[in-house]
């Protein structure tokens, strides 16, 4: 027994089941240990001792506390997993170490710094991430298990069927019961994992199959969107006085197959300068603390945006009807007035809650026809309002880009589906006026009303924004210095990082550096206190503009109409229920994140199945050690060349961001363009693989 076959986790649940302060020899009893192995053990004793996972007291060991982290279990295939938090932080466990543990898991992990990172240790269930699993439904010698499409899931599983037993080889939903935490089996010593059969999963279109597939692998559990939820029939105004603004042309400016209008801006000058309304759907109005409408909101957190479907945070009754603020309907709202001087300084602001009666809904792309002067609004009221409101925008984006807000220019995939929901077809938009016009609003009343909490001393879940991961920053800062782009400080501010990119802007490599200063930057959480927000440079932050799609602004809202008078209980949270609800916000983000993200890559696949053997043009988007990332020019998305379809022997250089071959010295790096030929596509694992014919 060498001491790289010593299990951690074992030990750790020995001396925890103890409870106890143990002599040597008691551990080595415990665990088994022979008599010719002894020593070799006493000296992994001593280094775990050495790591701070252990203390000693004379000659006793006892389990040192540690350190925990709460996160998300991120399992691998090939065996061993990382426990995500929040933050972006990440704590690596080894195989075997995280039995009766699924992926997705919220579980709390002792962590300890080894020599690649932190190790995550001691892994305790919080709670379940996966309620329904898919796969083949199997007769064997233990009676009916499942074969589970995500390898990910490296156990057996047992189904419990009723009278209608489906036939061998169904394809089959099943509900997860438990874990029979009395057996193990497999390569990892995994205990069986005990299921129910939930339903049989016959003629599903493929791409609905797939995206069921998704939404249990995240957590969701959509009879949350089918339960029914009293809504109520109007808003209350919680003895708070309403203005009447319906005399003010407000206008909404959304995408054109918007849903819920949750926004609506009005503005004009004065002899002081700007003037800026932004009201908001009183959500809050309807949606009361403790209500069912206020649990389901607590429980999805956010609504989640899919290609063709929403799964939307509150009802559409609510979201798409009675809260939206649509043309020619009187509304109610609450609003932030700003005044702003000649050079975007705010003067002055006020809230509350309002009635308004938008004028007209407008879409970005009749807006940015009349910026172009392409065609005005018909409407001579709305095309003076229309020309006031991006007047105003300028005036405050300029003031912005002087004091800093990171400009990492992203484009939105736009996919078009057939009548059957299957993707025909990407492009990918990039930013326009019309839209940093409503964002630059959006993000001024956010801070306003996060300036003026803090002034009223209330609680509110803001949102934070670390500096850059120091490690990730120096690796693009080292690359930028190689392509010639101006120095920067070590820890830049964001007016430099801008400036860097602008520089940039143009190269090869641009959209390689953009995307590294992205996955350098920490992750935006919600957080009880006001820690600043170091992408747009403010002290302040938080969201109040969306709360029909995410649940901190509805919360924000709440802290609002206490500093009104409006006061039932539980209408503003502090303290750990707070800090609590922060980090169900967060999580539930990050849930919605990675279910819209993993439905991007399997339309992705999908758009590629039937084209195996085609040869694409695209450009080196990022290099590891297992190959290269290619962003295609035609269609818009990313594959994956393994080293394997490269040939040679190829070694990393991680400050150059290239693959080098030993032999020949041919380098691949960032922003080269490259020829692939695309040999396989996997539906159900969200995977596309080519191979490099030409550099």
């Amino acid at each position: 027994m060498s001491q790289s076959h010593y299990d951690r986790q074992r030990l750790l649940e020995i001396m925890r089941h103890e409870g106890r302060k143990m002599l040597a020899a008691d551990i080595m009893d415990r665990y088994g240990v022979p008599e010719g192995f002894r020593r070799p053990f006493r000296q992994w004793l001593k280094e775990l001792q050495g790591m701070g996972l252990l203390s000693k007291s004379g000659q006793h060991y006892l389990l040192r506390s540690r350190p925990k982290m709460r996160g998300k279990l991120q399992v691998s295939t090939r065996g061993f997993a990382f426990v995500d938090d929040n933050a972006g932080k990440s704590a690596f466990l080894a195989p075997g170490s995280f039995k009766g543990l699924l992926d997705g898991d919220m579980v709390d992990v002792a962590i300890v710094r080894g020599k690649k990172g932190f190790e995550g240790l001691d892994p305790q269930l919080v709670e379940r991430g996966r309620k329904k699993l898919i796969g083949r439904l199997r007769e064997s010698h233990r009676g009916y298990i499942l074969e589970p499409e995500d390898r990910r899931l490296e156990m057996l599983v047992t189904v419990e069927v009723g009278d209608e037993v489906p036939a061998d080889g169904s394809l089959v939903r099943v509900e997860i019961l438990d874990f029979d935490l009395n057996e193990s089996v497999g390569r990892y010593g995994n205990p069986p994992l005990r299921t129910r059969l939930h339903e049989v999963l016959s003629g599903w279109p493929r791409q609905q199959l797939e995206i069921l597939r998704i939404l249990d692998e995240q957590g969701v559990d959509e009879g949350w969107y089918d339960a029914p939820c009293p809504v109520p029939a109007q808003a209350e105004d919680g003895g708070i006085h309403r203005v009447d603004l319906t005399g003010l042309p407000f206008v909404t400016i959304d995408p054109p197959d918007a849903r819920d209008h949750d926004d609506a801006v009005f503005a004009r000058w004065n002899e002081a300068g700007a003037e800026l309304y932004v009201a908001i759907a009183d959500v809050a109005g309807f949606v009361r603390p403790g209500s069912q409408l206020d649990e389901r909101a607590v429980h999805l957190g956010c609504s989640t945006y899919l290609p063709g479907r929403v799964l939307p945070m509150l009802p559409d009754q609510l979201s798409a009807d009675l809260a939206s603020l649509r043309e020619g309907v009187d509304r109610p709202v609450a609003y932030v007035r700003m005044q702003f001087d000649f050079q975007g300084q705010l003067e002055s602001s006020d809230w509350g809650l309002a009635t308004i009666c938008s004028r007209a809904d407008l879409h970005y792309d009749q807006v940015q026809d009349q910026i172009d002067g392409a065609a005005d609004h018909p409407d001579p009221e709305i095309k003076d309002q229309v020309d006031a409101l991006v007047q105003v925008a300028r005036l405050l984006l300029g003031r912005r880009s002087k004091r800093g807000m990171l400009n990492l220019a992203s484009e939105e995939p736009i996919w078009v589906l057939d009548n059957e929901g299957r993707p025909e077809s990407l492009h990918l938009k990039s930013q326009r006026f019309s839209e940093k016009l409503i964002e630059v609003f959006m993000v001024t009343a956010n801070e306003t009303v996060g300036a003026k909490l803090m002034e009223a001393d209330l609680p509110a879940p803001y949102r934070v924004h670390d500096d850059p991961q120091s490690e990730r920053l120096a690796t693009v800062l080292a690359l930028t210095a190689r392509l010639g782009l101006p120095p920067v400080s070590p820890k830049p501010s964001v007016l430099e990082l801008n400036k860097l990119l602008n520089k940039a802007r143009g190269l090869p490599s641009y959209e390689a550096v953009s995307g590294l200063l992205l996955r350098a930057m920490s992750r935006a959480i919600y957080y009880a206190e006001p820690t600043g927000h170091y992408g747009l440079s403010s002290p302040s932050y938080l969201h109040f503009t969306s709360p029909i799609r995410r649940y901190p602004d509805l919360l924000v809202h709440r802290a609002m109409r206490w500093a009104l008078g409006d006061r039932p209980d539980k209408n503003l949270l502090s303290g750990d229920d707070l800090a609590n609800a922060c980090a169900q916000a967060s999580r539930c983000e990050r849930r919605s994140v990675e279910v819209e993200r993993s439905v991007d890559r399997l339309f992705a696949c999908m758009l590629l199945a039937d084209r195996i053997d085609d040869e694409f043009e695209g450009r080196i988007r990022s290099v590891d050690t297992r190959g290269l990332t290619i962003a295609l020019d035609e269609p818009p998305v990313h594959v994956k060349v393994p080293v394997e379809g490269i040939g040679g022997r190829w070694i990393l250089d991680p400050k150059d961001q290239t693959l080098a071959d030993k032999r020949s010295g041919r380098r691949y790096q960032l922003g080269e363009r490259v020829t692939i030929r695309l040999i396989d596509v996997n539906i159900s694992a969200r995977s596309t693989t080519a191979v490099l014919i030409r550099p």
